[in-house]
This record gives C-alpha cells, sequence and structure tokens, in this order.
C-alpha cells in the first residue's frame, strides 16, 4: 500500500465510528466542536505542501503539532503538563531510534517501517497514559519530535520533509493503536473486575 493511502482509509473508518455514535468511548474529553474542526483543518492542510531550499513541509505538521501544543496547554496542573512533555521526549527519542534501526537492519521489518514504528509508538503510548486527550498529546509530540531529529541528523542528505504521506500514516496508525489498545485494557480490567466480583460472591455464598 502506497504511503498516504493508509491514512485516508483510518480517517474514513474515523468518520464512521464517530458516526456512529463511538464518540464517548474513543474520544470521550475531545468535544464534538473540537473533532469537527480537526477533520476540516486536516482535509485542507494535509493538501498544501510549502517548499524552501532543501525542505517541504506539508501543513498537516502544523496542524499534529498544534493539537499536540494546545491538549498540553489544556491539561490540569504543571506535573501532569511535564508528564506529557516527558513522555513525548521519550516517544520522540524512541521514534527516532527504531527509524535508524529499521532502516540499518530491515531484517526487523514486519509490514513497512513507517507502520510498524506508529504501532510500537501507539502500543507504548497505552501503557504510559490513559487519558484520551494526554494520550493524544504525547503521541502527537513524540512523532513530531521524532520527524524534526530524523532532519536534524540528516539535514544534509537531500531534501527534508515534514509532514509527508508517511508521517500521516504513522500519526493516524498510532491513534488507532492508542485508542485501540486503551479500549482493550479498560475492557479486560472490567471483565476482571466482574470474575473476580463473581467469584467472591460465590465463596460467600458457599460458607
Amino acid at each position: 500500500m502506497n504511503p498516504g493511502i493508509l491514512s485516508l482509509v483510518l480517517l474514513v473508518i474515523a468518520l464512521i465510528l464517530l458516526a456512529s455514535g463511538w464518540k464517548d468511548v474513543i474520544l470521550r474529553s475531545i468535544s464534538h466542536k473540537g473533532i469537527l474542526l480537526f477533520f476540516v483543518l486536516w482535509l485542507g492542510t494535509s493538501r498544501i505542501t510549502v517548499s524552501h531550499d532543501t525542505y517541504k513541509l506539508n501543513l498537516s505538521f502544523i496542524l499534529i503539532a498544534g493539537l499536540a501544543v494546545t491538549l498540553l496547554l489544556r491539561s490540569s496542573g504543571v506535573l501532569a503538563k511535564l508528564h506529557v512533555v516527558s513522555i513525548g521526549l521519550l516517544l520522540g527519542s524512541f521514534y527516532f531510534l527504531l527509524k535508524e534501526l529499521l532502516s540499518k537492519d530491515p531484517v526487523l521489518i514486519v509490514s513497512r517501517p513507517d507502520v510498524d514504528i506508529a504501532v510500537v509508538l501507539g502500543l507504548v503510548a497505552v501503557l504510559l497514559r490513559r487519558s484520551v486527550a494526554l494520550q493524544l498529546a504525547c503521541l502527537s509530540m513524540g512523532l513530531v519530535l521524532g520527524e524534526l531529529y530524523g532532519v536534524i541528523w540528516a539535514h544534509k542528505a537531500g531534501t527534508s520533509v515534514l509532514g509527508s504521506a508517511s508521517f500521516r500514516d504513522q500519526w493516524w496508525v498510532a491513534l488507532f493503536v492508542a485508542r485501540g489498545g486503551a479500549l482493550f485494557v479498560q475492557g479486560g480490567a472490567a471483565a476482571g473486575k466482574g470474575l473476580l466480583h463473581l467469584l467472591t460472591g460465590r465463596g460467600k455464598g458457599g460458607e
């Protein structure tokens, strides 16, 4: 699958899920207006690429960076903000490390390098943050920083692209993995509590 197609497919799936009433399950703390505004901006910015010397910038990159900053500023408390920044820095470093590792050892690639990295980052985000808004902030910040690290590292290797089709695929895959993983963990925890309650109730009934 060519880069860029996956993000479009996931975008359509997201729209279908949200239109089907899954908004309060998937993106509970995000307002309807915020979601609608993001989709409108995404459809507009992803079509615009600005070129300057050896750099190309797709405006979706600015949108994702703006999303990370907005969600960070909306988080309550200094400690929460510092936690998000620290996780974002960690994910960005991990992103860059995985990208370099897969480029040097292709045998580790499962599907596509960018998709594999996005899956790993999404799973890490599940372990570190459960809040929807903060999870999105950490992921977005991590991907943006990871891209910037790569551009700084390879600034003499030709034209650098920020917000490429591959980057857009990564963001959507990481988002789906993180939200799907969080729902799976929540469902497993609820099922475990229910089973424990059932077993406890039976134990008490047998006394």
